[in-house]
């Protein structure tokens, strides 16, 4: 039945003795209007009042502004790169209040229809697909913002935060449409009854890594979030796909009472429905080919068959089961070898081209309601973003307690291992060394962000896809948030290390926390680079630690400057390494009498004329260290050294952060 706000209007609806127009019923049950009317001459009804006997919480809104059915016509889905038509003018209407199946065997192209009714254009456009044709909601053309706006996509994997419960995935969507987080929402309460979550409400989600809910709960709580900002249209991909038969009838089963209750339009891809889930559907529209091979109701779809000529064996066969196999041309018939797949698909395909289809509706004056999905302020949505990230790293096992834990446990494992290491010149290597581990243990732990990263950036996508924030705000909690992250596992490191290995100057000890601050913040930013680029974390993880041990070993300590083929030098002046390297020498140093030269022992006292009666200081052991370290010969160490390498470091994070930033833009704004 087509939700039609114009039926008040009608002369048969108006009762000119009472003054007042009925309403035929709009769904399922008995529902009935009566509305008062002012001029019954000029056949308009304007409400003053509202007799409403439903079930349906909504209704008096879709009287109000009219809720615009979801129509397209003539599309085309070309792929250039292999000359093949994957949709071929496809045309269609799904009314508000329906529940839709896109019906097909594989490679049907039910997946491309559903990628561009949801405006997913930059995913076909990245495979050289060609779009054309035409996509209305209601009177208006369908855009990516009105999409967002008024619309919804719940893609086939669900993209969702493992550590976070089911209740707080719908408290923050709630505070991302309002811009207010509260821990009790009465409607937040309701959608879990409804969705039948009141028994896993507290449970963490769960995900590669934290064990949580089941693949049905995760899937209505995918669906939850998405009616949560009261949609027209509601697309899903492949609802029911992995499920068991039940939790599939129940999904389905939730989608009908979500289109009736609330006038949601919902459209859904299936690949093989049961005959139980067959019957909940209002339409069905089958495809083959990338062509309509029927498309109207699931009770009808036989009879249309049977009138070309294909009945089934036996009536109690599932009725999807049969339209599948007649419109798949993979397998010819055995028992009717001289019509094969093709023959008989190319027939159905015309069969439904020739019927006389109702045209589509002309554009109407309808008011959509407009989608919750707001844009909130850069700084409210900051917030909300970085509350809700921190709720999950906390609970996040490898992003916060693993880390930690790993870097308490290497810190004292290496102070204890260097605690008897004095400052005298024959230990200068030994302090060369932890320096160097300082500085480049911390930068390693990073590539344990790339998994995590990974699957949240997912998440990420699709809800900035759908509106409920922008790439900047994102960009921004994630700066902040990481920054504070890297100043506690810098701490962390460096606390142990310092008191086991009797560096006791305070001054020394900020120096090198500025270093190590800096490097993991860059790293960091470097692992979710690499994290948001790569298809697969795996290689993420691969070519962020190559990147990571290529700069380390250009920081000129392994490998002098002089030393290296020249066409290899800029990668020692590009290397981050170096500068947090050098400042940490600075740190390790600077501050500490290494006292005086022995015999048989190694000198590095070079400065003085007496190198065995002359204590040698810190800033003289570094001078004496300057090809190995600096790389040229007049390498000096003073304070200004020490501001301009954090300015360089900290001109290398605002580099890699805007390289995020723009990828953010590219990949998750798309």
């Amino acid at each position: 039945m087509r939700c039609d706000p114009t039926a008040i209007a009608r002369p048969e609806n108006i009762d000119s003795s009472k003054n007042s127009c009925t309403v035929p019923t709009l769904a399922s049950g008995d529902v009935h209007v009566t509305i008062d009317v002012i001029d019954i001459n000029s056949a308009n009804c304007h409400a003053t009042s509202v007799d409403l006997k439903s079930s349906f919480r909504d209704l008096r809104r879709d009287l109000q502004t009219g809720v615009a059915p979801l129509h397209f016509k003539d599309l085309t889905c070309f792929l250039s790169r292999l000359r093949k038509c994957i949709l071929k003018s496809c045309s269609a209407q799904f009314d508000c209040g329906t529940v839709t199946a896109i019906m097909g065997p594989s490679g049907a192209g039910k997946s491309t229809l559903l990628d561009y009714l949801g405006q997913r254009i930059h995913i076909l456009r990245s495979h050289s697909i060609k779009l054309s044709g035409s996509i209305y909601l209601g009177c208006t053309p369908m855009t990516p913002s009105l999409f967002r706006a008024r619309c919804a996509y719940v893609p086939q994997h669900d993209a969702l935060w493992s550590t976070l419960t089911v209740r707080e995935h719908f408290l923050f969507c709630i505070a991302f449409l309002d811009g207010c987080y509260k821990q009790e929402r009465p409607v937040v309460s309701k959608v879990i009854q409804v969705l039948g979550l009141a028994s896993c409400a507290d449970t963490m989600v769960g995900g590669p890594l934290v064990k949580g809910c089941s693949g049905g709960q995760q899937r209505r709580t995918s669906i939850g979030i998405e009616i949560l900002s009261r949609p027209e249209v509601l697309l899903l991909d492949e609802p029911t796909t992995g499920l068991d038969a039940v939790a599939a009838l129940n999904i389905v089963r939730l989608l009908r009472y979500l289109a009736n209750s609330e006038r949601i339009t919902v459209v859904n891809t299936i690949h093989q429905p049961s005959s139980y889930i067959w019957e909940e559907f209002d339409n069905v529209l089958l495809l083959s080919t990338g062509q309509v091979a029927y498309a109207g109701s699931p009770h009808d779809a036989l009879a249309h068959m049977l009138k070309l000529g294909h009945a089934p064996e036996h009536n109690s066969i599932n009725p999807a089961d049969y339209l599948l196999a007649l419109v798949c041309i993979d397998f010819d018939d055995p028992a009717h070898p001289e019509e094969t797949a093709k023959t008989r698909l190319d027939l159905i395909i015309a069969a439904w081209a020739d019927e006389t289809q109702p045209p589509l509706e002309s554009p109407r004056n309808y008011v959509g309601v407009s989608g919750a999905a707001t844009s909130l302020r850069v700084y409210r949505a900051t917030f909300l973003i970085t509350r809700r990230m921190i709720i999950a790293i906390v609970k996040d096992p490898v992003q916060l307690r693993a880390r930690l834990l790993m870097t308490l446990a290497f810190a004292l494992f290496f102070g204890t291992m260097n605690f008897n290491i004095r400052h005298s010149q024959k230990n200068v290597l030994n302090w060369l060394v932890i320096a160097i581990f300082e500085g480049g243990y911390l930068p390693m732990l990073s590539i344990l962000l790339i998994p995590s990263f990974f699957v949240d950036a997912h998440v990420v996508g699709k809800e900035i896809s759908n509106g409920l924030y922008g790439v900047t705000p994102y960009w921004l909690a994630n700066c902040l948030l990481q920054c504070t992250c890297s100043s506690l596992f810098s701490f962390s490191f460096l606390t142990p290390v310092f008191l086991l290995t009797h560096q006791s100057s305070f001054i020394g000890f900020c120096i090198a926390a500025c270093a190590v601050i800096f490097s993991v913040i860059l790293y960091d930013g470097v692992a979710c680079f690499f994290g948001l680029c790569c298809t697969n974390y795996v290689f993420g993880m691969g070519l962020c630690s190559t990147v990571i041990v290529t700069q380390w070993l250009f920081n000129g300590f392994f490998v002098s400057l002089p030393n290296m083929p020249s066409w290899m030098r800029w990668l020692h002046w590009c290397s981050p390494m170096k500068y947090v390297h050098e400042i940490l020498l600075i740190a390790t140093f600077k501050f500490y009498g290494f006292g005086t030269c022995r015999m048989w022992e190694p000198c590095f006292n070079t400065q003085s004329s007496n190198p065995f009666e002359d204590p040698a200081s810190g800033i003289e052991i570094l001078r004496s260290l300057g090809t190995r370290v600096g790389g040229y010969p007049d390498y000096k160490v003073d304070d200004t050294d020490v501001s301009q390498h954090l300015a360089i470091l900290l001109l290398f994070i605002l580099l890699f952060r805007l390289a995020f930033l723009a990828t953010c833009r590219q990949l998750l704004l798309a």
